[in-house]
């Protein structure tokens, strides 16, 4: 029984991880009864392309009886949702056929899915499976185009302003469920973002259920404001349509509905990627190049013609066109309809340009507003329905009492639909305009709209234009406060947001107009509206004095600027309440406010006309009236405002206003009649002008005025000369309708211009390598390999990625990553064991740079251990090293940590790998000569390798592979190895040699602490390098040296010490330079990073006299700081830049955001700072390495005096100082050791008082747990007597009722059976009597008609009477004798 019960237990965990889906950003669903194979076919193609973007595939099976089968793709997720629990929720009746409802389909189940159960994607792709998707590039474009800046991507939609039900069949559904003004559509494929997501999840909680989707969707995004976007792609999903392949092939970039003939999707997809033109992608900055279409020399039907063959060829082309330059596109295409506009004849080929313009990128619906003027009673009941919605919420687990409000929300809802049904009545009745002018679009909504004035005491001038302002604002429903400090700030967190002392309001705008048309002309499509913003992407404290408290409050990237005159949106004032409600206290709002609005996307403004919002500028009459509409500040005498104000008035000029519409007319700047100078003036003045102009334009009017300029900026441009011309219109542009400043932005240029820095998104990928140009990182959750071929300094927007996935899925996971030299192979190091990718290669160069994404699937094997069948199962990997590009060496803990193992690449092989040899480290040296002295203290017996690492040596010949070993004791040993005989697979008779002699002796690193010390060989050269670190704070250099065959020694060049700042900031890896020899890259704990590079390498080689110091640059510095990591550095390394020379990447992981970065940097050296001089003795260029020889015969610890060639003996001063220096110098060794010893043992004891605590602790986290499970076990055996128990009772009671049954069923004798066939046969033939009986009678009734007619004797008849009598009588006798029978 108990197995059962762990049996159970375990299928329940399986269930719950199959059921745990991965979050990623996007993901698109298909919606379907029973997935066709053509279906799930399609959306692996998709899911495969997605993984390059992060999109998750999934299908919505509404059939629950339908089984997935095993053998269904893992990268495509399948949905099923029980009914009953969609109805509960009250997501049903969605969708309706022949205006029947269904009651849970799968639109239920996936809006059910994505707004509730899995919240984890910020947009969402909703399609139905007869929704035709030419391919996947189709999708990718539509996707990428307008995801980011929608709420809601779907069909054009059709307004039903007044609510009426007539015009469609299904309006009479949405009467107490939504508001006027309705919209509907196609919502066959529809993109949803998180906020569109949740807003039809409170609908859904505060009515219970949902209602038509053909229309919810809009109506919601459209009544809260929301971005609608309607491609013209979508333009083809239709009702009742049948679509041709012929229809397909014009549009082949349309999405299609319906398509039922699921065959025909793959059938058509194939055969459009036969018909595509290959030349049409390198064709596509063509379109940048078109010239005006429009001119005197052909008729306006040959430019028609033309232009709808341009149209055409387009469609086909667009696929290849990023989104940004389909966004560049739209400008160029309305210039160029501008242009056809200018002459009457031309006016249709101009419609067509802008069509063309909706076709490169759709710009969002404008919004919709009926009433302006809203009655009494329109606004009670909608402030009724606020007040229903909140307490829904808040009685939510009430049943009784939110069925009630749920009641009152529909009745208020039909009450508000009649009156705004009533008021479109009045407003069409109107005798003063004859026409629905108030039905028009408006793209000014009408929401209340408060400004507020911040004083510590209210001046009068400040009142005195507040009131101007209230008065001026009841025309466009403003209200205007005047705002006081008190004390209730305080009890709800809303402090310290100002960091100086409190002053009275010091904005200056000039006149009331000045202020609406900057409200007018951004409130209702901003979340922010502020002046120019700075950014400090990585959260640098010392670029500005506040940054400090940022630090803690809020994570990088952060945004500030001043913020004395701000406009926010009722989305951002709600967001500052949530982080104030969660932080418990505000920050400074300089940069609160902006860094809000952009880390969650909001819209963020900032016109030019904030420009002169400064800190400590002082300003000047002169100065407002050459921008008499900006806002100034400071402007502390209050007084001058007033007075300015009067002033600016009386110099207005009463003929700008009529003038305006002369900025429309205005012809091309740029001509060649005048030379630049001359148009740079005039252009300047046209600013000038411009400025004292601007506010008699409306919103409309500035927005179409931008167009303009931007065009004339255009044709500036396309002249050398003007380029200066050219900016000043394009400024002139922002001047008029500044856009939103830009939410994304993938590559950001540091203060240098030699580091960029490229934020990525490489999902669930966390371990990485670099290659000579190109950036690999594994995925752990979809077992594969991202690869970056090729990473450009300039091309920072391009960060498209090939995806490898795997033959297998490793089994453990993955810690790092390990390419070989020519980057055949990769290695997967896991704990335990390696596992060997053989990467694909192709005939041409492998790093070209090609911007198309692939997929391919790479062969993976497991390294076997040398001796597997004698190998512990807690065997763990301690290192690895590529030897050549098939040889390498790993060590195991077991069943020795002191021996190396070499394998090779065998293709041939089935495991792909071949074991060669096994090294054996430290064991007794063939020749002790010239080794270090024996070790008279010793702790580690026997020590463990720690470190392996190799360079190359280069001979005349070929190429020595030196191959180091350094162990937990701190000895490094050495084997040399010949390339060529590895290559041609000889045997390799080497054997490690050591421990290597480190001089001079007071650098030796014995004794040292093994979680302390490393070391690292710098790339091959005649010289190798070696450098190693003792204690993580100094780096040793030191170079090879052998005296004779067969040994070698590490002689210590130049000692490296970094300052320890901070408690445990220590040196966290060192990296060498694959291009350059005597280079390397340290890091810290700190995330700083220093170049190193070592110039006396060189010099040694040559013999100098005197040796340069080592050049140190610090290239990076770490803002980790108050003990807090906030950055991580997960990879460094040089790498190859395409014909841009070599620099360093480096990958860095925020720790708060978990967001990466992708840094290159170009180091320079020619700045650094010098670390120390080495000077050396002189001595000739032949003498000086031989000086170095002769150093390694002697032993260290002793001193030497040089004897000079006479036959004097040392005087006895001489030799008393020697002992002395001797005793002196043996004495402070002694003392070093015998420290480094106790340091050891200390150690030691604390790791075992540490190691016996955390066993105590595991021993009683291991009791509770079986204490649990024995609780659990228990509680299960009681419910599975009581099940035992229950079912005993269920079946003694089913056997009393089998028996009840079988006694109450009467029995019969085979007597009573064969008397009852009897009767059965006797009653046959009583039918056949009756039917005798019948003919008979029929026949006498026949014989009399017969009898009156002839002249038949009566005798006869008589006689035939009497003969029949007598047969009846026979018949009456035997009926008789059959009835007796029975």
């Amino acid at each position: 029984m108990f197995l059962e019960i762990i049996w159970i237990v375990f299928h329940i965990i399986a269930w719950l991880q199959i059921n745990t889906i991965d979050t990623a950003s996007i993901a698109v669903c298909f919606l379907t009864v029973r997935p066709a194979s053509q279906t799930l076919l399609f959306a692996e193609e998709l899911a495969l392309d997605g993984l390059h973007y992060d999109i998750d595939v999934f299908v919505m099976v509404d059939d629950n009886s339908y089984t997935i089968q095993s053998s269904q793709s893992s990268i495509v997720t399948i949905l099923q949702i029980p009914n009953q629990q969609c109805i509960t929720n009250g997501y049903h009746q969605l969708m309706y056929v022949d205006s029947r409802p269904i009651n849970v389909s799968s639109w239920d189940k996936s809006l059910f899915y994505f707004c509730k159960l899995n919240t984890n994607y910020s947009f969402v792709w909703l399609i139905e499976d007869d929704v035709f998707i030419p391919s996947v590039d189709a999708f990718r474009v539509i996707h990428q185009l307008y995801w980011h800046t929608s709420d809601l991507v779907v069909k054009h939609v059709d307004p039903n302003l007044s609510g009426e039900r007539e015009s469609w069949a299904h309006w009479h559904l949405a009467y107490g469920k939504l508001v006027p003004p309705w919209f509907k559509s196609m919502v066959n494929a529809v993109g949803l973002s998180r906020r569109l997501l949740e807003t039809v999840n409170d609908y859904i909680r505060w009515r219970g259920d949902g209602t038509y989707h053909e229309y919810l969707l809009q109506t919601l995004s459209f009544n809260q404001n929301m971005t609608v976007v309607s491609p013209i792609e979508l333009d083809t999903l239709v009702w009742g349509y049948i679509h041709s392949w012929e229809d397909i092939k014009k549009k082949a970039n349309n999405w299609w509905h319906p398509v039922k003939n699921l065959t025909a999707h793959t059938a058509w997809r194939r055969r459009l990627v036969r018909n595509m033109d290959s030349n049409l992608k390198k064709n596509s900055r063509q379109w940048f190049q078109l010239k005006p279409v429009c001119n005197n020399h052909d008729n306006s039907t040959i430019i028609e013609s033309r232009l709808h063959k341009l149209v055409v060829t387009f469609n086909q082309n667009k696929i290849y066109l990023s989104s940004e330059e389909r966004r560049s596109l739209r400008q160029h295409f309305l210039c160029l309809a501008q242009q056809c506009q200018t002459q009457e004849d031309f006016k249709s080929a101009s419609m067509i340009m802008e069509n063309l313009a909706d076709n490169t990128y759709k710009l969002p619906e404008p919004k919709w507003t009926t009433i302006n003027n809203k009655s009494l009673s329109h606004l009670i009941i909608e402030k009724e329905l606020l007040q229903n919605k909140q307490y829904i919420f808040q009685f939510f687990e009430y049943i009784d009492v939110i069925k009630w409000f749920r009641e009152v929300a529909t009745n208020l809802t039909m009450m508000l639909t009649n009156e705004i049904q009533r008021e479109m009545k009045q407003i069409k009745l109107q005798p003063k305009t004859k026409k629905l002018v108030s039905l028009q679009i408006n793209k000014i909504d009408t929401a209340t709209v408060a400004v507020c004035f911040l004083t510590v005491r209210p001046a009068s001038e400040t009142l005195l234009f507040a009131e101007e302002l209230a008065l001026d604002g009841l025309h466009y429903d403003i209200d205007v406060f005047v705002m006081i400090p008190n004390q209730q700030c305080i009890t709800d967190g809303y402090q310290q947001t100002m960091y100086i002392n409190s002053r009275p309001i010091n904005i200056s705008s000039w006149d009331k107009n000045a202020f609406r048309v900057i409200h007018q002309l951004y409130w209702h499509t901003s979340d922010l509206v502020v002046k120019r913003m700075k950014s400090n992407m990585l959260g640098e404290l010392k670029s500005w004095d506040h940054w400090y408290m940022a630090h803690e409050k809020i994570p990088p990237p952060w945004f500030n600027s001043m913020t004395n005159g701000v406009g926010l949106s009722r989305r951002l004032l709600d967001a500052i309440r949530d982080f104030i409600g969660w932080r418990g206290i505000s920050t400074f709002h300089e940069y609160l406010l902006q860094t809000l609005s952009m880390h969650l996307n909001m819209t963020v403004v900032t016109p030019i006309e904030f420009d002169t919002l400064s800190w400590k500028q002082r300003y000047s009459f002169e100065d407002i009236k050459k921008k008499a509409n900006n806002w100034w500040h400071p402007v502390k005498n209050l007084t001058a405002h007033t007075n300015w104000r009067r002033r600016l008035v009386r110099n207005m000029n009463s003929n700008l206003k009529k003038n305006s519409r002369q900025w429309f007319k205005l012809k091309p700047v740029c001509n060649n009649h005048d030379n630049s100078t001359t148009i740079e003036s005039r252009l300047q003045k046209l600013v000038v002008t411009f400025n004292q102009n601007k506010i008699y334009l409306s919103s409309e009017e500035r927005r179409s005025l931008r167009q303009h300029f931007l065009c004339l900026a255009q044709q500036c441009q396309t002249q050398e000369d003007f380029k200066s011309a050219s900016m000043i219109m394009e400024n002139l542009a922002d001047n008029t309708y500044k856009l939103p400043e830009r939410r994304n932005s993938l590559a950001k240029k540091m203060s240098h211009g030699n580091t960029i820095r490229i934020p990525f998104r490489w999902p669930n990928v966390n371990v990485f390598t670099f290659g000579k140009s190109s950036l690999y990182g594994y995925d752990s959750s979809n077992h594969c390999l991202f690869v970056q071929s090729s990473i450009q300094f300039v091309n920072t927007t391009d960060i498209a990625h090939d995806c490898l996935h795997f033959s297998s899925s490793p089994k453990w996971p993955i810690r790092k990553l390990i390419l070989n030299e020519d980057e055949t192979s990769l290695a997967l190091l896991a704990d335990k064991t390696v596992y060997l990718v053989y990467l694909p290669q192709s005939n041409s160069d492998k790093h070209h740079y090609s911007p198309s994404k692939g997929s391919h699937l790479c062969p993976i094997f497991r390294v076997p251990p040398p001796l597997s069948s004698s190998t512990p199962i807690n065997c763990s990997l301690i290192d690895f090293v590529w030897l050549t590009s098939n040889h390498f060496i790993i060590v195991y803990s077991a069943p020795s940590s002191s021996n190396c193992h070499l394998y090779s690449i065998r293709s041939s092989r089935s495991d792909g790998v071949e074991y060669l040899h096994t090294f054996s480290v430290g064991g007794i040296p063939s020749n002790t000569q010239f080794n270090t002295p024996s070790k008279k203290i010793s702790l580690h017996q026997p020590s463990d390798i720690i470190k392996l690492d190799m360079t190359k040596r280069q001979t005349k010949d070929s190429a020595i592979i030196l191959l180091f070993a350094m162990k937990t004791d701190g000895d490094i040993f050495l084997m040399e190895i010949d390339e060529n005989q590895l290559l041609n697979n000889h045997f390799i008779d080497g054997e490690f040699r050591g421990p290597i002699p480190i001089l001079p002796s007071t650098f030796d690193n014995y004794g040292v602490s093994q979680n302390q010390s490393t070391l690292v060989c710098l790339a091959k050269s005649a010289c190798p390098l070696v450098i190693f670190t003792p204690n993580r704070i100094q780096l040793h250099q030191c170079i090879i040296l052998s005296p004779s065959r067969n040994q070698h020694h590490l002689f210590t060049i130049d000692c490296l010490s970094f300052p320890n700042n901070q408690p445990g900031q220590i040196i966290t890896s060192i990296v060498p330079d694959r291009f350059i020899s005597n280079k390397y890259y340290i890091t810290d704990s700190n995330a700083n990073i220093y170049v190193i590079e070592i110039s006396w390498i060189d010099q040694i080689q040559q013999g100098s006299q005197q040796l340069q110091s080592t050049k140190i640059q610090h290239l990076i510095k770490g803002e980790n700081s108050n003990n807090k990591i906030m950055n991580e550095i997960e990879q460094l390394s040089s790498i190859q830049i395409d014909n841009d020379g070599y620099c360093l990447a480096v990958i860095v992981k925020t720790q708060t955001t978990e967001e990466k970065e992708l840094i290159l940097i170009r180091s320079q050296l020619s700045n650094s700072i010098s670390n120390s001089e080495i000077i050396v003795s002189e001595a000739k260029s032949s003498e000086f390495l031989l000086r170095l020889r002769s150093i390694l015969a002697r032993d260290q610890t002793i001193p030497f005096v040089t004897l000079r060639s006479s036959t004097i003996n040392i005087s006895d001063f001489d030799l008393e100082k020697n002992v002395l220096q001797y005793i002196k110098i043996f004495t402070e060794q002694y003392i070093q050791k015998q420290e480094k010893v106790r340091q050891e043992i200390d150690n030691k004891q604390r790791y075992l008082a540490e190691f016996y605590q955390t066993h105590l602790n595991e021993n009683k986290q291991l009791n509770d747990r079986f204490q649990q499970i024995q609780n659990q076990f228990q509680t299960l055996s009681k419910q599975y007597q009581q099940e035992c128990l229950r079912r005993k009772r269920l079946s003694s009671r089913v056997s009393d009722l089998l028996s009840t049954i079988e006694q109450s069923i009467p029995v019969l004798s085979d007597e009573e059976i064969r008397m009852q066939q009897q009767l059965e046969s006797y009653q046959v033939q009583i039918d056949c009597l009756r039917k005798q009986i019948e003919q008979i009678q029929e026949f006498i009734s026949f014989n009399q008609n017969q009898d009156q007619l002839g002249n038949t004797s009566m005798e006869n008849m008589q006689n035939f009477v009497r003969n029949h009598r007598n047969q009846i009588d026979q018949m009456k006798q035997q009926l008789e004798n059959i009835q007796t029978h029975q």
